[in-house]
This record gives C-alpha cells, structure tokens and sequence, in this order.
C-alpha cells in the first residue's frame, strides 16, 4: 500500500569512504542494501527477519573490516 508508512529503527555508519562500503554491503552474498544520507551510511533493516539477524552482523563486520 503506497500510503502506508512502517515504524523502524535504522542504523547509521559514519565511515571514511561511504560509496566503498555500500557496494562491498551490495556485492556480499546475500546482498545488503543500504543508503548513503549526508555522508553516512544507512541501513533499514526491517525485513531481516530474526533468524537473519546473525548474518546481517557477520556480513556488516566483514565489510566494515576490509
């Protein structure tokens, strides 16, 4: 429904070099999608489900430490 709005909490990274993580976060396997808002990154993660939550924090680890 385009009208409908759905609470969130979002997670905002201030890094060096924004567009770098967003495409290795886009390149991971699964794919991590994510904006780039005034210099920092951020991610939405209302539709990782629970029993994701485990790969989404290995997968933002992983790409934060390259």
């Amino acid at each position: 429904m385009p009208a409908e709005t759905l609470d969130t909490h979002v997670l905002y990274m201030n890094v060096l070099q924004p567009d770098q993580l967003i495409q290795r976060l886009r390149a991971s396997s699964p794919p991590v999608i994510g904006r780039i808002e005034e210099g920092n990154v951020v991610i939405d993660p209302r539709t990782v489900l629970p029993h994701q939550e485990g790969n989404l924090v290995k997968i933002l680890k992983n790409c934060l430490e390259r």
